[in-house]
């Protein structure tokens, strides 16, 4: 692993806001035409979903229905919480503990969703409106308050 790497993971370094009116080219497959019958290109939704966290540890998905969510865990909150950042977290860098959902899309793959989160959501470096879905990519990294992972979608088995 190289420095670049480790960096990328560096949760202590302030990333621009960005634009988040801008908007993200998907690479969406057109349906295709054999011999004027319609072939439809199979789901984008991967399979699994692998996430690594801010301490390089891993969190593997292979359910992502009907959605991830994405906070800390706390004595008063009855939420389940998939992708839990407390240990992380422990109320100082940002995450609320009910902070976004990441949920399969038909049409984009994954989409993540801020849930009205004190700090925000940012993908890339670009802020997720509140309440707004933003779709995701392979490779993404999400910023939920100040603590940075990177997500990577997998075909599975």
């Amino acid at each position: 692993m190289s420095s670049e790497d480790t960096k990328r993971f560096d949760n202590s370094e302030e990333e621009p806001e960005g634009d988040a009116g801008e908007t993200r080219q998907l690479n969406i497959l057109p349906p295709q035409v054999d011999g004027g019958t319609v072939i439809l290109v199979g789901s984008l939704v991967p399979k699994r979903l692998r996430v690594v966290m801010p301490d390089m540890s891993e969190l593997v998905f292979d359910n992502l229905a009907p959605h991830l969510t994405v906070g800390r865990r706390s004595n008063i909150a009855t939420r389940h919480i998939d992708i839990d950042m407390e240990d992380f977290d422990q109320g100082v860098f940002g995450v609320s503990r009910f902070h976004a959902m990441i949920i399969p899309d038909e049409r984009y793959g994954l989409i993540i969703k801020d849930m009205q989160s004190t700090n925000g959501t940012f993908v890339n470096g670009k802020r997720v409106k509140s309440n707004d879905t933003y779709p995701l990519a392979n490779g993404d990294f999400v910023k939920f308050g100040n603590l940075k992972v990177q997500l990577f979608f997998e075909a599975g088995k």
